[in-house]
This record gives structure tokens, C-alpha cells and sequence, in this order.
């Protein structure tokens, strides 16, 4: 998932956030520990999901039945516990047809258990409910909402789950480990309303009261979370994907967008060009999982997107989004992370999906561009692992921590890629990790296990320096000409976090004045130590990390004489930071610092505006502009920054 959220003021180049990101969530309340393995919830498995609800577009008032079959794998205990909040009001409870007694607070569900239920039983669990969530102090995280859109006016209902509120909208068992089996998404709404959700859509059936039931399935595992429907006024605007495993049959793509005349037209473009995506994504990746359904997108009014199963939630459309939450249903649908701690498995991979989207349809330099933002960002702030802290496991905050989930986690599937250094074996690597788990949960363990086993090498210290560890190393490193045409490099690391050292291989190019060029890839064992390399020829240049895919800072990077003095100095970094806000924006953006000029380009490479600022102003009007995502090149004297906005 990313998110842009206009409360996320101060964005240093490249952070633009697509997916969740950094930003003051509540934490979780509810009694149930999702993570933990518990008894009561451990004690059945489910089958199949049945919602059938009422809503409209108005409100978040919803009313109706949820239906759960679920099979007997222990027992013990003596009764049922669902989570729903308890601003819905629970009507009555069936178990096999039979109502049971239940009670309801702590935003727990008590069912009781007849006793004839028995191990290997199919039990059906009916819950009959009514209420109005109350979703303002939780914002994206609410389970279920109700805005309008401030850019198109259109009015939506709409649920987001996903960490831990399912329960807002239906008594859910909220464990990763449990997929549901089969899902059938039967919303009513006025006959003037649409309904998006997951899978296939059966039937739209009128009723005689001038509502309409919309009847949506899916019969592939699909977690708690992302379960969804959107209620609004929408048209619809369908594409297809032929992938070559398919042979010329076609993936169906369904897209929902406001029903205005401004909408369609301002996404096509986008919009076309995710069949494209799907083919690449099918080629690399291994068949679109749920192809024998659909994929598709429908409108609702957050910043950015949701990758809710066969069906994104989408607040806006842009190149790195549609891929974002395209490469979710593979990396987070398909197999989904075991524990939250694990949000990598979702998060990072989709974050790579959208380098690799860049790479491959729009160029590699593009694709570069986008790492070299990420690392800016990543190495702004020292400390921080990828892997969540067991004691933060339940804070939405941490979970989604846009710099070390997103940014860390796409760049260290990148580093696994150079470290692999076999593009063909590395792809073939993801395919057979997504065969071995798709339908089910997966770990960062469960992907090394793959990793190595596939690659036959061993990630053992790259995980635990770089997924559980936090920070990153910091070099200085000196290097001459010694006699015997040998260069000698003498590297010193520091880190900024809990990891002594990182021993990950480091790369250095050798330019010599004939224009030959000769990689190198040095593997230091201690963080001070010298090396002699042969360089037959006359050097001209030496260059660290040459295809910038480490992350890393780079405090001082000399050439010295044989008596240590200084000869040349490489600069290795960052700019002085320039920082736009707010970003997401409306009418105009602010600098902190005064530039020469600011270049704006689309999403395409086109450049859309030029303003010599000459050092006079530090406010750009951007009320012209079209909503969507841009790239800005600024200039001063002596530095340039490369950077994005978005224009709501």
C-alpha cells in the first residue's frame, strides 16, 4: 500500500510517498493479538467469507450479515471470539442455522460453541449486525470511510483494512496464517450506485425497493485485510492483458473511476498502459496469480493506493503507483507476509516492482533516478532496520515507516540482485519463492531459505546486517599508485546503528587514460584494511560503487601520494538537502533555499515548465499544473538536486 498524505509537510526529494507512510497513526487497541498464537482463534480455520451488507455513498452506515464456514481443528475451547467494534450492534448469531448465545464489548465477539461441534466439523458462523462507524480519528487506517473527493467532488464509501481493522466493518478472525478460502462480497446500494470488490462480479440484481445487490466472488486464498468493497457513482473503463504463458487469451482489467466527464480522460493514459505492466510483470514474475478472475482499480478518495485482491484501491493514477500496487498482487496478495514484523515481504518487493517498471518501459536511467532518491532518503536518517522491532510489531506507524519499509526494503532486493549478479537466476529465483507460497504467509526467513537454496550462496550475514540490523556503513577510503603497476586502496567503515560491520562485497571501477575500464569487487573482513589490485596500465580514475546500488554514505574518498598527501578528492555527498512543501500540494510549492531555476517534467519525461528564479524567490505557482506526480530538476551555482511533487 503507499499513501500521500497532505500532513506529511516537509518531503526531502525523493519522499513523495506512494504507499503508507510515515505519519502518526493511533496504535491498536483491540484484545487480540493478530501475531500471537492463540487458542481461541487458533482453534478454527476459515473456509469462506460471506458479507452480504447494505451501504451507500453517504455514510459509513452499513447493515446486514456476515457469514464465516469454518472448520474444527481442535476441541477446546468452548466458544468462538470474532473481533468487531462495538459501534456495530450484533442483531443475532447463528452457529449451523441455530441461534446461540453471544456477548459483545471490547470490540471482541463471544459466540458460544455448541457442543456437538466436533474436530474436522464445517461449522457456519452467521453474525447479524447494523451500526455507523465513527472512522475521524483514525484516518487511512479507520477500516471503513466515507469523504468526498477534493479534487473530482464525487462522494465514497469505501474499506481499508489493513493492518488491523477488518473488525470496523465485520467480525473478522485477524490472523495472517489463515487465508480465507473462497470470498463472496454481496453489497446493496441505491440503483444509481456502483459496488467494487474483489474477483469476479456474478450478478448485479435489482431489487423492487430501488436498490440494487451487487454479488462479487473470488475463489482464490485471499488474508483478512484484503477483503474490500467501494460504494459510488462510477463509469467504467476496461482493458486486457495478454501475457504470453496465456497463449492469446487475455487477462480482464476493470477499472472503476468517478462518474464525471473530467476523470477518464485525465487517466487514460495512465490507465493503458497497465496491460503493458501486467505482461512484464507476468514474464518476470510468473503468471498474474489471479488471472481466471480479473485485475482492476476503483476510485476512492486517500492519496495513493490500496492493493486490495484482484481490485487497488486508488486515489490517484501514476506511473510508480499503478506499479506499486500492480506488483502487490504477487508480492503481498499472492504470498503475504507471516507476521507484520515481516511487512518486507509485501512492502519492499512492491516498492522494487516499481523500479523494475521504471527499468524495463521506461528506461534504466529513470529506474537509477528513482534508487538514488530512495538512498538520499534512506541515508538521511541513521538509524533503523528493515525488519519491525517485536515490540513496535502492532504500530501502525512502524509498520508502514515509509523510509526503512518501502525505501530500505526495495533497495535491498535491489543489492540481492547485484549481489546474485545473474539476472536470469534472480528472476527464476522470485518465480520459485512465489510457486513454493503463493495462497499461503511468508517470512524474510522463508525468502533467504529460497534465496540461497536457488543462487547457492549464502545470505546469512547480508540478512542479519541489513534486514534485522539497522543503519548503514560509512566510508573513507584513500587510494594510490604503487610501484609494479598495483593500485593500493585502504578502506576504513564506520556504521551508523547496531551493526559493527557490514561485509557486504564493495565494487570499484578502474579507469584507465586508454578509455579501458576493469570492475573490481573487494570483500573487506574487518572495518580498517588495505588492498593491493593489479592495474597494468596507466589509471586515471578510480570510482566506488560505480552503479550506486549500495547503501552507504561516503564521508571523504582521496587519491594520495605514497606519502599520504592528498592528490585528488572525489565528492561522494548528498547535496545540501533542498526541501519542497508542502507536498502533496495544490496551488503552489515552497523551497527552502534560494536556486538559480527549477525544471518541471510529467511522469512521461516532458518538460512542462522553466522558471529562472535567479535566486529571488522561494515560492513556484503550480495552480496551472494538472493533478498528478512531477519531477523537478533544481540548480544553484554549484549543486543540482533531482526531486517529485505531487499537484493535487
Amino acid at each position: 500500500m503507499r499513501t500521500l498524505l497532505v500532513s506529511l509537510v516537509l518531503c526531502v526529494l525523493s519522499t513523495v510517498a506512494y504507499s503508507q507512510t510515515e505519519i502518526a497513526h493511533c496504535n491498536r487497541s483491540s484484545g487480540m493479538d493478530v501475531e500471537a498464537s492463540d487458542p481461541v482463534s487458533d482453534h478454527f480455520d476459515m473456509k469462506y467469507l460471506w458479507l452480504d451488507l447494505a451501504a451507500d455513498n453517504l455514510s459509513t452506515s452499513i447493515s446486514g450479515s456476515s457469514t464465516l464456514l469454518v472448520e474444527i481443528i481442535q476441541e477446546e475451547p468452548n466458544e468462538f471470539i470474532l473481533e468487531l467494534i462495538d459501534e456495530l450492534d450484533v442483531l443475532k448469531v447463528t452457529v449451523d442455522g441455530k441461534e446461540v448465545n453471544f456477548t459483545h464489548h471490547q470490540d471482541l465477539l463471544y459466540i458460544s460453541r455448541p457442543a456437538s461441534v466436533h474436530t474436522g466439523d464445517l461449522v457456519s458462523i452467521s453474525v447479524t449486525y447494523e451500526g455507523t462507524p465513527n472512522p475521524a480519528s483514525a484516518g487511512i487506517f479507520s477500516g471503513i470511510n466515507n469523504a468526498q473527493s477534493k479534487a473530482w467532488g464525487n462522494q465514497i464509501t469505501w474499506t481499508l483494512s489493513e493492518p488491523f481493522n477488518a473488525k470496523t466493518w465485520w467480525p473478522a478472525k485477524q490472523d495472517l496464517n489463515d487465508k480465507i478460502d473462497s470470498v463472496s462480497v454481496h453489497i446493496t446500494v441505491p440503483n444509481h450506485l456502483k459496488v467494487g470488490s474483489n474477483g469476479t462480479l456474478t450478478r448485479s440484481l435489482s431489487l423492487i425497493d430501488g436498490k440494487t445487490r451487487h454479488e462479487w466472488k473470488s475463489t482464490y486464498p485471499m488474508a483478512y485485510y484484503l477483503v474490500a468493497f467501494t460504494v459510488g457513482e462510477y463509469v467504467e473503463y476496461n482493458n486486457y492483458a495478454k501475457p504470453t504463458a496465456l497463449s492469446g487469451d487475455s487477462i480482464f482489467i476493470q477499472n472503476y473511476l468517478y462518474n464525471n466527464p473530467e476523470t477518464l480522460p485525465y487517466y487514460k493514459d495512465e490507465l493503458d498502459m497497465i496491460p503493458e505492466m501486467m505482461e512484464l510483470f507476468s514474464e518476470l514474475f510468473g503468471l498474474y496469480p489471479f488471472h481466471q478472475e480479473k485485475y482492476g482499480h476503483v476510485m476512492a478518495p486517500f492519496s495513493g493506493g490500496m492493493e486490495h485482491q484482484t481490485m487497488s484501491s486508488m486515489g490517484i493514477f501514476t506511473f510508480g503507483l499503478d506499479a506499486h500496487e500492480l506488483g502487490h498482487q504477487w508480492f503481498g496478495d499472492h504470498v503475504t507476509c507471516v507476521t507484520w514484523n515481516d511487512i518486507w515481504i509485501n512492502e519492499g518487493f512492491a516498492r522494487y516492482c516499481e523500479y523494475i517498471a521504471a527499468e524495463k518501459l521506461l528506461s534504466v536511467k529513470n529506474a537509477r533516478a528513482i534508487m538514488e532518491d530512495d538512498m538520499l532518503s534512506v541515508t538521511g536518517t541513521d538509524t533503523g532496520s528493515v525488519y519491525i522491532p517485536l515490540d513496535e510489531k502492532l504500530t501502525d506507524s512502524r509498520i508502514f515507516q515509509y523510509r526503512l519499509t518501502y525505501l530500505k526494503g526495495g533497495l535491498l532486493i535491489n543489492m540481492i540482485r547485484e549481489l546474485v549478479d545473474d539476472d536470469a537466476l534472480f528472476f527464476r529465483t522470485l518465480r520459485i519463492y512465489l510457486q513454493e507460497y503463493g495462497g499461503r504467509s511468508a517470512s524474510g526467513e522463508d525468502f533467504r531459505a529460497v534465496l540461497e537454496r536457488e543462487t547457492k550462496m549464502d545470505f546469512g550475514s547480508f540478512f542479519q546486517q541489513w534486514y534485522y540490523g539497522g543503519g548503514f556503513p560509512v566510508f573513507d577510503i584513500t587510494w594510490t599508485k604503487l610501484a609494479g603497476d598495483t593500485l593500493g586502496i585502504s578502506i576504513h567503515q564506520s556504521t551508523t546503528d547496531d551493526v559493527p560491520f557490514f561485509s557486504t562485497p564493495l565494487e570499484f571501477q578502474i579507469t584507465f587514460k586508454s578509455g579501458q575500464v576493469k570492475r573490481l569487487l573487494l570483500r573487506p573482513e574487518e572495518n580498517t584494511q588495505f588492498f593491493k589490485v593489479p592495474a597494468s596500465g596507466q589509471v586515471k580514475t578510480l570510482t566506488f560503487d560505480p552503479d550506486k546500488w549500495l547503501i552507504k554514505k561516503v564521508n571523504s574518498f582521496h587519491q594520495v601520494d605514497e606519502n599520504g598527501n592528498i592528490i585528488l578528492s572525489a565528492s561522494y555527498q548528498s547535496p545540501e538537502e533542498l526541501i519542497v512543501f508542502p507536498n502533496p500540494a495544490t496551488t503552489e510549492i515552497h523551497l527552502n533555499r534560494k536556486i538559480n531555476s527549477i525544471k518541471i517534467y510529467d511522469t512521461t519525461g516532458r518538460s512542462i515548465l522553466l522558471i529562472q528564479l535567479n535566486h529571488q524567490v522561494q515560492t513556484i505557482d503550480i495552480s496551472e499544473l494538472n493533478p498528478g506526480l512531477y519531477f523537478f530538476q533544481a540548480t544553484d551555482d554549484s549543486q543540482l538536486w533531482n526531486g517529485k511533487f505531487l499537484k493535487e
